[in-house]
């Protein structure tokens, strides 16, 4: 594969013709919400009159299905489909109160938004069977049963009788969150419920029902949202001539939808039906809207297709045929010169999710990193978002192998982290990192790691203010993948971190080199982390030294956790977080104690920084206590949306959250309405 050489515009404004009409999905008439392709005009590899399907594919190898064959329903994707674990980062974040911070702009809060997989709680809980206080009994609890019979019936009278937004909002996203642990009753009333809220008099919170429906995720929902993507009614017919009657906020809310759907579907057709949208969505003559174009270059990124085995032609036929056309268009997307640069910023990373987890496609891969590295090394002249965004992608395909493309990739980001432009060297040295935990092929998988380690060590010992933290967290994520590994520790990073701890004047790269301290679970740093977490007067130190006592397995520390708990005048987020760190260390009944220390306050912000911690610590002993607090009747709203969000998140069986796949490692820097604002996408992330 190869980038055009000729207007990348043009070149998608031609696909676009092509693409349109090419096939669209309706429900099956009694088919119990199943969805099949529909005649909608020929396209190309169509056989003839009466051949109604989109071309066909190769399957997978390993599949039985015949080529072109939709899944059957239930089967699972192919290998590395949309998977929200592979890798390393992405996300959590948001203050206490549910409004996003500012995104990646310092490496703390790049953590924050990266930690989920580092933190796996869902899986430790599983594992550790974390009970509340009196929850003595070893009888198993039936998921299905409590969500359906308890958990779901009080999620929807609390939006039934809330006229509150913020409530609302919860509401919606902890049945959406639910809904497939649900029996079949169950479900259809919660499907029921958001189809109706996208209608909603209050436009923040139809935006929320038009993701939740998304995070609902039923094949049959594809349909609906992508009416409501199109410009049209959702329960209307398609019009697609009509984009102005749907905002473009409400669009791109959609258009993530849409990505979220096909994402978390087993059926080929399905994905590709969300593929052939969003990629129309990029292709229009209109030259579109930065919010919609953005949205569905993000959401591409996470339906990756099955491979043709075939190379994609001179310039994309069809984006829903295969996966090396898709890449195609994601390519000539970033190529464009006319494409705004919020659209080209995710196209980067979107393309490097093409080959996230899959064996296949060297070629292709080999031809993404060639562009990528010399795009880099052209930077001078490209916007600083989208530099970023390709920065972030060299992290995400690049890995610690040995081969020429690889090795070219590492040497591309370390060169970058002399770039002018301050949150690009630090991406530049956080994607360095990412590349050389990542194992290649081989008898050296891990050769990149060392190399890796004297150019962050290099930056972390030289000191510049903000290029330290960066530094300092990209070897944290190198010691985690030793560890991981099997590998000892090198005396000299943690020497290293250690006297950068001592000397460093910045709080923001303080907090990045606590951190990174502890996901390297240096014993000798547990006094340093002690005394930044309990006695320190900076709270974004103490919140990220308390987090890393927790990566430490610090346990002696337990109890100074649990007095920082009690104390009401400790900051939120300090709160939240020594919360999480006592269930990484595995402390039982963190979640009753948690339930009753938000009994005892009146502090909302206070009230969910607990209460993150008790949905954080997967103890479904603790979803009694919840269902209580949420049935209080002088609780205000705002706090019953708390309680809601933790009742959600502690029911939940998912091992990462809605959001992970779609915002790992993203470009969050770009700025959309629909992404940064108050009820934006990262905002959404905190319910």
């Amino acid at each position: 594969m190869s980038f055009p050489s000729r207007n990348a515009r043009a070149s998608l404004i031609v696909a676009s013709a092509v693409l349109t009409g090419a096939f669209a999905l309706a429900q099956v008439p009694g088919g119990g919400g199943g969805i099949k392709p529909k005649p909608k005009g020929p396209g190309p590899g169509y056989t003839g009159p009466g051949d109604t399907n989109p071309p066909p594919i190769a399957p997978a190898p390993g599949s039985t299905a015949q080529p072109g064959a939709p899944l059957v329903s239930g089967q699972a994707p192919p290998p590395g489909a949309g998977d929200p674990t592979a890798g390393l980062p992405l996300v959590s974040g948001g203050s206490a109160l549910g409004v996003a911070p500012a995104a990646a702009a310092t490496p703390a809060t790049w953590f924050e938004w990266n930690q989920e997989p580092l933190l796996r709680i869902r899986e430790r809980a599983r594992d550790t069977r974390l009970r509340t206080a009196g929850a003595l009994d070893d009888a198993p609890v039936d998921p299905k049963q409590l969500v359906s019979t308890r958990v779901v019936p009080a999620l929807l009278d609390a939006y039934a009788s809330s006229q509150e937004p913020t409530l609302s909002r919860a509401a919606l996203f902890g049945l959406a969150r639910l809904g497939e642990e649900c029996d079949a009753p169950s479900r259809a009333r919660v499907r029921a419920t958001l189809e109706a809220a996208l209608s909603s008099a209050n436009a923040d919170v139809a935006l929320a029902a038009t993701v939740a429906l998304g995070v609902f995720g039923g094949d049959d929902q594809a349909v609906v949202l992508a009416r409501w993507f199109t410009g049209g009614a959702p329960g209307a017919g398609a019009t697609p001539g009509a984009p102005a009657d749907v905002a473009p906020r409400q669009r791109a809310g959609a258009a993530l939808a849409l990505a979220l759907v096909g994402q978390r579907s087993a059926r080929e057709d399905v994905r590709r039906f969300v593929v052939h949208k969003l990629a129309q969505g990029l292709q229009r003559v209109d030259f579109g809207n930065r919010e919609v174009d953005a949205a569905c270059a993000l959401g591409l990124g996470i339906v990756p297709l099955r491979e043709s085995g075939r190379p994609s032609a001179d310039g994309p036929s069809h984006a829903a045929a295969s996966r090396e056309e898709q890449i195609e268009v994601l390519s000539i997307a970033l190529r464009s010169r006319d494409s705004d640069r919020a659209l080209r910023a995710h196209a980067a990373v979107s393309l490097a999710r093409m080959f996230e987890g899959r064996a296949g496609l060297a070629a292709e891969r080999e031809a993404v990193l060639e562009e990528l590295v010399s795009s880099v090394g052209r930077s001078k002249r490209a916007e600083s978002e989208v530099v970023q965004g390709m920065l972030l992608a060299l992290g995400h395909i690049a890995d610690s192998g040995t081969s020429e493309a690889d090795v070219a990739a590492r040497k591309a980001l370390a060169e970058a982290t002399d770039l002018a432009d301050p949150v690009s060297r630090g991406f530049a040295l956080v994607a360095l990192a990412e590349a050389a935990a990542r194992k290649g092929s081989g008898k050296e998988p891990l050769a990149g790691l060392v190399p890796a380690e004297e150019v962050l060590l290099r930056e972390l010992v030289r000191g510049r203010s903000g290029a330290q933290g960066w530094a300092a967290l990209g070897l944290g994520l190198l010691a985690r993948e030793r560890t991981a590994s099997g590998l000892p520790q090198s005396k000299d990073v943690l020497a290293g971190l250690a006297r950068a701890a001592h000397e460093s004047q910045s709080s923001d790269d303080l907090a990045a080199i606590d951190l990174a301290r502890g996901l390297s679970r240096d014993p000798e740093a547990v006094p340093d982390l002690a005394r930044d977490a309990f006695q320190g007067r900076d709270p974004v130190v103490r919140a990220a030294a308390a987090l890393a006592i927790g990566f430490a397995g610090a346990v002696q520390e337990i109890d100074a956790l649990k007095l920082q708990l009690a104390d009401v005048g400790t900051a939120a987020r300090v709160t939240e977080n020594s919360a999480i760190a006592l269930v990484l260390l595995d402390e039982p009944e963190v979640a009753a104690r948690l339930i009753e220390l938000v009994r005892k306050t009146g502090s909302l912000e206070r009230q969910a920084a607990l209460l993150e911690g008790v949905g954080r610590s997967g103890d479904e002993h603790a979803i009694d206590a919840l269902l209580a607090l949420l049935a209080e009747t002088d609780r205000g709203p705002q706090s019953r949306a708390f309680v809601v969000r933790a009742l959600s998140r502690a029911a939940d069986r998912d091992e990462m959250p809605w959001f992970q796949g779609l915002l790992h490692g993203s470009q969050l820097q770009v700025e959309t309405e629909f992404l940064g604002s108050e009820q934006g996408l990262l905002a959404m992330t905190r319910w």
